[in-house]
């Protein structure tokens, strides 16, 4: 009656734990800048997207180096808040690498793996298949 809805409703789960270091991180650019200078000194991290997506991992010296960079650029970086949102830091810096190495196809195509609605929807298709089945399309 309202227009067209979904048949599936996905609500949008935040992947950051602590959107005020992220949003002072992304104001910066520190995420772009830092990877500028990773991917200048470590060029064979370039393989193939697939590859990386399954194979790259940011380790452990690479948050603290990204760590001591948010430091240095002026952001006040709480142990606490750093340490719960590795998993969407590490995310964003691996996702930044891509970006570098492969345009924006890269950034997103490895972002996404990590977005609850698109999963989701990738989880969909299946459905959507039988059901246009039924409809002879």
């Amino acid at each position: 009656g309202g227009g067209i809805r979904p048949d599936v409703i996905v609500r949008y789960q935040s992947y950051s734990k602590s959107p005020k270091l992220t949003s002072k991180i992304v104001n910066k650019r520190l995420f772009f800048e830092f990877t500028s200078l990773y991917v200048q000194q470590h060029p064979k991290a370039k393989t193939n997207l697939d590859d990386f997506q399954r194979n790259f991992r940011i380790t452990d010296a690479i948050m603290t180096d990204f760590k001591k960079y948010c430091i240095d650029h002026e952001i006040e970086v709480n142990d606490e808040d750093f340490n719960k949102d590795q998993n969407y830091l590490s995310t964003r810096l691996k996702s930044e690498i891509a970006r570098h190495f492969w345009g924006k196809d890269g950034f997103y195509y490895i972002l996404l793996h990590h977005d609850n609605q698109f999963k989701e929807a990738l989880n969909s298709f299946g459905e959507a298949n039988r059901i246009a089945m039924l409809s002879g399309n």
